[in-house]
């Protein structure tokens, strides 16, 4: 069986920058060590990026979020140092300017996953489209999003998002 790990926008700035929280900071540990099982086990490993340019508020994300963050080229877009290690020649890395990624989505589509999990940041935010946008591509592989590897800066929308995503026949693991 085919598999794939994506992990969502693991970057400085969701973790400990200008978007950094407590919930996100709590997962680092448990994320790398999801990443180290799914290698051994053979999944093939994606990260995305969430990166803007310089004219990021004057963006509709911008003007609805307008906190500068993962600006390209600044160490605050970097992949978590904790889980740099893991990646090597064979991992793709989908650089973003927004929630979702048609690259992604492709990508997806090409390999013809059987199954594919993510994990990563913002539940309500990048992980629901990353999740939405395997299902669209793949519609017969089974996603799975563990709350365990996920995490959000609000309790209620990550919870929130992971009851729609298992009505929309995303396999969701509650801990």
């Amino acid at each position: 069986m085919k598999k794939a790990l994506i992990v969502v926008d693991m970057q400085q700035d969701f973790i400990n920058g200008s978007l950094g929280c407590d919930s996100a900071r709590a997962i680092v540990d448990t994320v790398k060590q999801r990443i180290a099982t799914c290698k051994q086990a053979g999944y093939d490993l994606i990260f995305t990026r969430d990166i803007h340019a310089s004219d990021y508020l004057e963006t509709q994300e911008g003007r609805h979020l307008p906190i500068v963050h993962c600006q390209a080229g600044e160490a605050g877009s970097e992949i978590a140092g904790e889980l740099q290690e893991h990646i090597d020649s064979d991992t793709v890395i989908i650089d973003k300017s927004g929630f979702g990624s048609i690259e992604l989505a492709t990508t997806l589509q090409r390999a013809n996953y059987e199954q594919v999990e993510i994990c990563g940041l913002v539940t309500n935010i990048c992980v629901l489209f990353a999740a939405v946008l395997a299902k669209t591509a793949l519609p017969e592989a089974e996603i799975v999003v563990n709350e365990h590897y996920t995490a959000s800066y609000d309790h209620a929308l990550h919870a929130k998002t992971l009851d729609v995503l298992a009505g929309a026949q995303v396999t969701v693991i509650r801990v």
